[in-house]
């Protein structure tokens, strides 16, 4: 959540609001919501061999990535979200 979403997204929404009904900040009773939606959606393990699989993906391979992206023949639309710190354009 933290990553796709960025931090504008949450500066925005939740600031620095305190509930003090809750004891916590604002931002952590919403990615504690989230979180538990996730659980009852996805299974863990899967998570954890998908993030395994993007980290450790490379598709350069130890060359120069943008003349290997070049040398692909096949038309590509390429898709990305300017604020995503962990997978940037």
């Amino acid at each position: 959540m933290l990553t796709v979403l960025g931090r504008p997204f949450f500066t925005e929404r939740f600031g620095r609001h305190y509930d003090a009904s809750a004891d916590q900040f604002a931002i952590a009773s919403y990615l504690q919501h989230h979180g538990r939606k996730l659980v009852q959606r996805f299974d863990a393990n899967t998570y954890i061999t998908l993030t395994q699989a993007m980290d450790s993906h490379d598709i350069a391979q130890g060359q120069d990535y943008k003349s290997v992206l070049q040398s692909i023949k096949q038309p590509a639309l390429v898709v990305a979200i300017d604020s995503d710190i962990l997978y940037p354009l």
